[in-house]
């Protein structure tokens, strides 16, 4: 931007929380905006839903990804953007946020040039409320009605925000790429505490030849002017302690809710921050004292010198971390007294045992109750200890299962995706149309199987028809599943050479309800898949109609193999059913992937049933002598976890949150009250 862009007006905004790209003395105005047609022209994989925001130099807008079947959110220039160095901004900024692939930064994924050679980049969509929204707030919230507590809550909320913040930063600079323009707006906080860094659109990769070049050069200040570091302000070299230095802004700002810098004009608001004269860090709008240890962090991070601040923004959030932990600062360590009293607080059990002992020396009889109470306070802690560690390992196996089914149920989704996509608009192939009863001379044999297999190509159940050549397609679709099942990793030509053709994955059936029957891979055998398949849902009651998403059925037999299916409907684009689609997964990789779970010793019996209670396989050590107790049936039908003791051990029960499954364990709690605790107890 040039020196006419900018207007300082009082119908502007605050000249001081304009971002991006000023000029000391200027504040930016509008570009002219372009029309949304203009804007969502000619984007040949996305389809525009709606605009959702606009600047300068760009515009956003809610897309439509035809091939994933997914809403993403789409960056472009306006149509009067076309130097080269708008451009030039333009891609480095989706390259830099390309690049940093962390939780708090906004995935981008894809770059696309239009008809008229207009960039954009489409990312995830993110809603929530920024940084900025949220102080607000509480600010609001406080000077209504001041309320310690609650004050005190969400600093401790906004502050896990804030280190989430710096985990993300601290990520940015290890990859050499400082952020340049963070500030509250740029922080949008989700609906599930996701916390991402917005706006790289000035982010630079620090201590290269180009940036000194550039910085040498170019004496137009990056950056919005609340929030900037003296050195910013300066036109200098910069390097993380200028994000260290905003990160310290932002932190002040959450403490006292009020920004660190307040000034009528651009002069001033520079001086203010070339002589470092900030508010005072000490109140939160005067009514609630900041800690000293947090004053103390805030005052290190935004030193004047940057060789004064913390070596990195890692070593402040370890600070930050400390001080929430209740444990000493680096920025300002405990004297004698505060010492003491945090000794205290860690260690109420000691403190008290030393009252004690003082105690004991005026009344025997009252050191014996004391004795005994402090026994029994120490069996209730570790028994509660070793049902939280219980829970834990639990929890995590639990994950684990969830995990790795619904990694299944992702590939069962592709290949609803993928069937659907070649229906409504797949292209005639030319391609062998087989049937279970007309198949090559020649197979492939497996030693799992004794009837033929050809991974080349899957069946049709129903006299195959020239007019469905198009289907001819989902051929690599189920070789990737397959693949894909067995290992992430896996690359399908790879795979299809394999001896084994190892795979989860034992059957895939893609039937249609105008159209044929497919079944992979190519195999005599695959005309018993439907009878399968007719069998699980008549057991498990099944009802197509309201179905929307994977449905997983008890285990069954076909031949000497069984199998557990997961069965989905196809959907067309307005939400029509087309057909279905199911996978059959070999039995064994699921009780397989049950004994993959870490527990600890005492573990009696590991199940995992339905929710009538069934069985569907289970790792049993010592059988129970009873049957499960009635309430806990009636919990796991509910769908509901829990912990609960009986006379065959303590049960732990929780539901999967994939299939409609439970997770059962059984333990000898009396041996593990008796064992030596774990690291984690």
């Amino acid at each position: 931007m040039q020196p006419e862009d900018f207007n300082l007006t009082p119908e502007n905004m605050d000249p001081t929380e304009i971002g991006t790209m000023f000029s000391v003395s200027a504040v930016v105005k509008s570009e002219p905006q372009a029309t949304p047609e203009e804007a969502g022209a000619e984007l040949p994989r996305y389809e525009p839903i709606q605009e959702l925001g606009r600047g300068a130099m760009g515009e956003v807008w809610l897309m439509r990804d035809i091939y994933l079947r997914r809403k993403v959110a789409s960056k472009q220039l306006l149509p009067q953007m076309t130097t080269p160095e708008v451009q030039d901004q333009f891609l480095s900024e989706a390259q830099i946020t390309a690049r940093l692939e962390h939780p708090g930064v906004i995935p981008v994924y894809t770059l696309e040039i239009d008809a008229e050679q207009r960039m954009s980049y489409a990312m995830k969509v993110v809603q929530g409320k920024t940084l900025k929204e949220e102080i607000l707030a509480l600010k609001q919230a406080q000077e209504k009605n001041p309320n310690l507590k609650e004050w005190r809550n969400e600093l401790y909320r906004l502050l896990e925000i804030f280190l989430k913040v710096c985990d993300a930063m601290d990520y940015a600079h290890s990859k050499g790429i400082i952020h340049r323009d963070l500030k509250p707006a740029n922080i949008m906080i989700g609906p599930f505490r996701e916390v991402y860094v917005l706006d790289w659109g000035i982010a630079k990769v620090w201590n290269t030849p180009e940036e000194e070049s550039e910085t040498s050069q170019n004496k137009v200040i990056a950056g919005t002017p609340r929030y900037l570091s003296p050195e910013q302000a300066r036109c200098r070299k910069l390097d993380p302690k200028s994000d260290q230095y905003t990160l310290g802004l932002i932190l002040q700002e959450i403490l006292t809710l009020t920004p660190a810098f307040q000034a009528k004009s651009m002069p001033e608001m520079l001086k203010k921050i070339l002589t470092g004269n900030r508010a005072s860090c000490s109140q939160a709008l005067g009514l609630h004292s900041i800690p000293a240890d947090l004053q103390a962090i805030v005052a290190r991070s935004v030193a004047l010198k940057a060789a004064d601040r913390y070596a990195s923004v890692a070593d402040m959030a370890t600070d930050l971390r400390q001080y929430m932990q209740d444990n000493e600062t680096q920025v300002l360590p405990d004297n004698l007294p505060r010492r003491l009293l945090r000794w205290v607080r860690h260690n109420p059990q000691r403190a008290m045992l030393g009252s004690l002992l003082m105690l004991f020396c005026c009344s025997l009889a009252v050191a014996g109750s004391l004795y005994i109470w402090q026994k029994t306070l120490i069996q209730t802690q570790r028994r509660k200890a070793v049902l939280e560690e219980l829970q834990l390992q639990l929890t995590i196996a639990g994950q684990n299962l969830d995990s790795y089914l619904g990694g299944l149920e992702a590939r069962l989704e592709y290949l609803t995706g993928a069937a659907a996509e070649s229906w409504l608009r797949g292209k005639d192939l030319a391609g062998p149309m087989y049937t279970p009863s007309h198949l090559p001379q020649q197979a492939l044999l497996t030693p799992e199987q004794e009837a033929p297999v050809f991974w080349s190509f899957p069946v049709w159940l129903d006299n195959p028809s020239s007019s469905f050549a198009r289907l001819n397609s989902l051929t690599p679709i189920f070789q990737r599943v397959f693949a894909v099942a067995a290992n992430p990793q896996n690359k399908v030509p790879d795979w299809l050479q394999s001896k084994t053709h190892s795979s989860p994955v034992g059957w895939a059936s893609v039937q249609f309800d105008q159209g044929p029957h497919l079944i992979y891979p190519g195999s005599p055998q695959a005309s018993e898949v439907p009878e399968l398949l007719t069998q699980a849902k008549t057991h498990a009651g099944y009802q197509a109609q309201g179905q929307t998403r994977p449905f997983w059925f008890a285990q069954e037999s076909m031949g000497t193999e069984s199998y557990f299916s997961v069965l989905a409907p196809i959907k067309g684009d307005q939400g029509q059913t087309l057909g279905e689609a199911a996978l059959l997964i070999h039995s064994p990789y699921l009780l397989q992937e049950l004994k993959k779970m870490q527990i600890q010793e005492g573990l009696l019996s590991l199940q995992v049933l339905n929710a009538k209670g069934e069985i569907l396989f289970e790792i049993v050590k010592q059988p129970a002598q009873s049957d499960l107790p009635a309430d806990i049936r009636a919990d796991l039908k509910a769908g509901q976890s829990g912990l609960k003791e009986t006379a065959d051990g303590l049960y732990f029960y929780q539901a999967l949150a994939t299939a409609d499954w439970r997770l059962l364990a059984r333990f000898d709690f009396q041996k593990l009250l008796t064992q030596e605790p774990s690291p984690h107890v």
